[in-house]
């Protein structure tokens, strides 16, 4: 199954399940088909609604994220399901270095790989009451829609760091497109975007060195964004799909002409996806310095 539909409660995390699986970026694709997958069917299949978010994480080493919402009284025993079903796997299938004994020893190391642990993160509800209160985009939709698409097209191939830029290129492209509809100039909104990103999203050296760097990998790959715009702007290509009742909401938008409110939506509605996908949010000025060196039509 791929992940469909989420039902989320932003306002409370006590009745949300949160597990990281511990495994070698290498093998995702294989653990979210072996593991992730069925263990979501279960969910929905006992519940009757699909359950869980799924992201990509580096904290404290290569890992899946789950966010499960259940009934509170059900969180311990699919808590030791999910491992359960974790350590089968990795006991079948032990990728990357051998297991560190002396774990422990060094405060802040990475966990050992073929590993779950519970409660290391809160995503995404950390921040979920703030976008609310201050954004419009439909946040739950978001969500499920990056975790069905990790789910059904991340899932097929080893996933490296380039299949993960190309996903967010996908993501950007494709946002830009229906944010479009009400930009009188999609150049010019581009001119807009990186210099407002430079100007005031950028806070440090290292907000700075980060930029340079993702600047450097987009523009080693401009070839494939430029593919990419022709198949989503041009209907070259259906991939991937259902994203347009992320963006049915613009129709209710005040001042959506003005490039300063499609801006500030496009930037924290990126800044999620990033999240989801494990990217560091600065990388975005690397794309849209990229963007504005491009001539951008009105899709078709």
């Amino acid at each position: 199954m791929i992940i469909r539909r989420i039902y989320i409660s932003i306002m409370n995390s006590d009745n949300h399940l949160f597990v990281s699986l511990y495994y070698p970026q290498i093998g995702w694709h294989s653990l979210i088909k072996a593991v992730v997958i069925p263990f979501a069917d279960r969910l929905e299949e006992d519940f009757g609604r699909n359950c869980c978010i799924l992201h990509l994480s580096y904290l404290r080493g290569e890992n899946i994220g789950l966010t499960c919402r259940l009934p509170a009284g059900a969180i311990r025993d699919y808590g030791r399901l999910l491992k359960a079903q974790s350590t089968d796997f990795f006991s079948n299938n032990r990728l990357g270095r051998k297991e560190n004994k002396n774990y422990g020893a060094v405060f802040f190391q990475d966990f050992p790989v073929h590993s779950v642990k519970f409660n290391l993160h809160r995503f995404p509800l950390e921040w979920s009451d703030k976008i609310r209160e201050k954004f419009l985009f439909p946040l739950a939709t978001v969500l499920e829609l990056v975790s069905g698409n990790i789910s059904s097209i991340l899932s097929e191939d080893e996933i490296d760091s380039l299949s993960v830029i190309t996903f967010s290129f996908y993501l950007q492209v494709i946002a830009i497109k229906y944010f479009s509809r009400y930009l009188s100039d999609i150049n010019e909104f581009f001119r807009y975007a990186a210099s407002m990103m430079r100007g005031g999203g950028l806070r440090s050296p290292d907000d700075d060195r980060f930029a340079k760097i993702y600047l450097g990998i987009y523009e080693e790959n401009s070839e494939v964004l430029i593919q990419i715009i022709d198949e989503v702007f041009n209907g070259a290509g259906a991939w991937p799909t259902g994203w347009a009742r992320a963006f049915a909401y613009l129709d209710r938008v005040e001042n959506k002409n003005d490039f300063s409110t499609i801006y500030r939506e496009y930037k924290c509605l990126m800044n999620v996806i990033y999240a989801q996908l494990g990217l560091d949010g600065r990388s975005m000025i690397g794309f849209l310095n990229v963007a504005t060196r491009l001539e951008w039509k009105r899709p078709s």
